[in-house]
């Protein structure tokens, strides 16, 4: 049940992003994304938690997927 509540979540703030994308730089709408999450892992786990949350974060760098460009598909542009 956790993991389906997590996908159904990931899902709508993709699909927020995504929409965002369309009047928004896509660079300034991960700066906020980036900067709220880590201001929520920085309030709810412990200094050393949170140390090795960021930890983690950097180790799984490499595991990041793209999203699909919508606005070029919809014949938009990134601004």
């Amino acid at each position: 049940m956790e993991e389906e509540d997590i996908d159904q979540l990931y899902s709508t703030i993709a699909d927020l992003a995504v929409s965002l994308s369309m009047e928004h730089s896509a660079l300034k709408i991960a700066a906020v994304l980036n900067a709220v999450s880590m201001s929520i892992y920085k309030t709810a786990l412990s200094e050393s938690d949170y140390d090795k949350m960021c930890e983690t974060i950097f180790d799984l760098r490499h595991d990041v997927h793209t999203f699909n460009p919508v606005w070029q598909e919809q014949g938009g542009t990134v601004h």
